[in-house]
C-alpha cells in the first residue's frame, strides 16, 4: 500500500481506527517476508499482488519503458506502450516457492469467491509476468498456457538477467526490445 506524506502547511486527516488496525495488521503479519505463515499470505493477498505489480513496473520503469495501470476491471494489470502499440500485461505472483517450484494458475477471478475463476480469452492479454517475490523475479511470456511451472534456479538466472524473457515475449509480439547490459 502506498501512503502520501503530509506537505508542509497541510494537515492531514486523522486515520480512521479500523484503517489503523488494518495496516498494524499487516505490518505485524507481512513484516519479516518471506519467513511468514501462510494464512498471512491469504489474509494479505492484494498486498501480495501489489506488491507484484510494483516489481514489475520497477523493472519496466528502470529500463526506460512507459507502463501504465490499468482499471482493476479490465483483464490485464499494465499496459505498455511501445512503438505506437500497447502491450496488456497480466501479472501473477507466487510468494515463495514449494518444493524448489513456483507455480501459476492463469486464471481470472478467484476460486474462492461467489463468482469463481474463469480462464482468460484471447486477447485479454499479450504478455504474461510471473513473480517469484522472495526472490525478486519475474518471468515475461508471451505464451498461452493455463499452468506455468519454473524452478528456483530458473528464477535465480531471471533476476541475473531480468529483462532477458522480456526481450523474449517483445520479439514473439514483433517488436524489437532495445540492447541489454549483461549482469556482472
Amino acid at each position: 500500500m502506498s501512503y502520501q506524506l503530509p506537505l508542509p502547511g497541510l494537515s492531514m486527516p486523522p486515520v480512521p481506527a479500523p484503517a489503523f488496525a488494518a495496516m498494524s495488521t499487516a505490518l505485524a503479519d507481512l513484516h519479516r517476508f518471506p519467513a511468514v505463515q501462510s494464512e498471512a499470505l491469504q489474509v494479505h493477498g492484494k498486498a501480495i499482488g501489489l506488491a507484484a505489480e510494483h516489481l514489475i513496473d520497477s523493472l519496466l520503469i528502470r529500463r526506460g519503458e512507459t507502463v501504465l495501470s490499468a482499471p482493476e476491471s479490465e483483464h490485464f494489470d499494465r499496459v505498455l506502450l511501445r512503438d505506437s502499440r500497447s502491450v496488456k500485461i497480466q501479472i501473477k505472483a507466487r510468494a515463495r516457492d514449494r518444493g524448489g517450484r513456483y507455480t501459476f494458475r492463469v486464471a481470472r477471478g478467484f476460486h474462492g469467491s461467489a463468482s469463481g475463476s474463469k480462464d482468460y480469452i484471447p486477447g485479454d492479454f499479450d504478455i504474461i509476468a510471473l513473480a517469484a517475490l522472495d526472490m525478486n523475479a519475474v518471468y515475461f511470456t508471451a505464451e498461452r498456457r493455463k499452468y506455468y511451472s519454473l524452478t528456483s534456479r530458473q528464477f535465480r538466472g531471471l533476476a541475473c538477467s531480468p529483462y532477458e524473457s522480456l526481450d523474449a515475449a517483445l520479439l514473439t509480439l514483433g517488436l524489437v526490445p532495445p540492447g541489454d547490459a549483461a549482469c556482472g
